[in-house]
């Protein structure tokens, strides 16, 4: 691993070890939006590069209830 994939990995790992959810008493829009991207590896009997694929999802949601 070189210097600079191990400085960027640190430094994405550290913004989310900093973040924290806040909560309000009365949200009048409940609403979120959500997106995500990354990589899936299987395995098989072909090279590594050829086995990851990408994948991504959106999410769109409302919350009902403080408790769930």
């Amino acid at each position: 691993m070189n210097v600079k994939s191990f400085i960027v990995s640190t430094a994405l790992l550290a913004t989310g070890l900093f973040a924290s959810a806040q909560e309000k008493e009365a949200n009048p829009n409940p609403w979120f939006i959500q997106g995500q991207i990354g990589a899936s590896y299987s395995s098989g009997d072909v090279p590594f590069g050829k086995l990851i694929g990408p994948s991504a999802q959106l999410a769109v949601g409302k919350y009902f209830t403080h408790v769930w």
